[in-house]
């Protein structure tokens, strides 16, 4: 990433120049960037209220359509109107993480690496770790009771998702049969088949390459993992891979939480803006000292849109 370039008043040949030196909008705007390049949360999730907000503890009232009942219908009958009431879920912009680096005036002078680049790069992946791990950590205990377990579907109820004391053991011959189980369940409850997703952990990606699809036919059109950890399609799933899944021990088993859904059914708001990114002179040593703050949220709108695998490498 090249040094950031900013137009400033023209100045008198010998007379220091110190605009654009340190540039907090652009920062912000790397930071920005680099989060929605590499984390998989913008993937599985819509942003489409990332704009409403604007710092910690702010909330973002967002309105659920609710559904149209049809009736039977016999000539002459009288006929029934509903109440529409549409429903509400709250998404709470109310976590915040931040980050701070100090540089010497003297390491900056004599140093060739560009430290603003390595310090935007570091808190970008770093931001990205951490936010990514709380979503998905958080994540499986907001899905629908239908979605898991180990009697899933809303119409079958009879598709075996694991659960605590009997999670799935994966393997490369069952993979794809349980990937496509998790896909019947949201089938059950008419979600979309547009923007519908899953994340796997690296060792059970592992087994879905070494499967019957093989890696030329999962991904489809020969494309490596991108630096989101997307994989390839399965159905109508498209597969994304994160190290940050969380898991337990059941049994002798390291046995994860996979999330499934559909775009639409997670919301997801992050906030960097070039306000809350900013250097100060130290009053301590000769530096400057370079801070940043990142304000989050996100809410599962459509609990029935979402569920959760509970398995483990065989």
């Amino acid at each position: 990433m090249a040094a950031a370039v900013t137009k400033a008043v023209p100045v008198a040949p010998g007379f220091p120049q110190f605009a654009g030196v340190w540039t907090p909008a652009v920062w912000a705007s790397d930071i920005l960037v680099h989060f929605y390049e590499t984390s998989v949360l913008p993937a599985i999730s819509n942003t489409k209220y990332e704009g409403l907000i604007s710092g910690k503890g702010d909330r973002v009232i967002i309105r659920v359509m609710p559904d149209v009942v049809w009736k039977p219908y016999a000539k002459g009958q009288s006929l029934i109107y509903d109440d529409m009431t549409p429903g509400q879920v709250e998404l709470v912009v109310d976590k915040a993480e931040y980050w701070g680096a100090k540089i010497d005036d003297i390491d900056k002078m004599q140093s060739d690496i560009d430290w603003l680049d390595k310090f935007t790069m570091s808190a970008a992946e770093t931001g990205k770790i951490n936010v990514d791990k709380a979503v998905l950590g958080a994540f499986y205990a907001d899905v629908s009771s239908e979605n898991s377990g180990s009697a899933a579907g809303a119409v079958s109820g009879s598709i075996n998702l694991g659960e605590t004391g009997a999670p799935l053991a994966m393997t490369k011959l069952n993979v794809t049969d349980i990937i496509v189980d998790a896909e019947t369940v949201l089938d059950e409850q008419k979600a979309p088949q547009i923007g519908r997703w899953m994340v796997l952990p690296p060792i059970l990606t592992n087994l879905l390459r070494k499967s019957e699809l093989k890696d030329a036919s999962l991904t489809g059109d020969g494309t490596s993992i991108l630096r989101n950890g997307r994989v390839g399609m399965v159905g109508n799933f498209t597969i994304y891979t994160s190290t940050l899944l969380p898991w337990v021990m059941d049994g002798a088993n390291r046995t994860y939480h996979i999330p499934f859904g559909t775009k639409d059914a997670l919301t997801f708001a992050a906030q960097i803006p070039p306000k809350n990114v900013e250097r100060l002179r130290s009053e301590q040593f000769f530096g400057t000292l370079v801070r940043g703050l990142m304000v989050y949220g996100f809410e599962v709108l459509y609990p029935d849109m979402v569920g959760s695998l509970y398995a483990y490498k065989a």
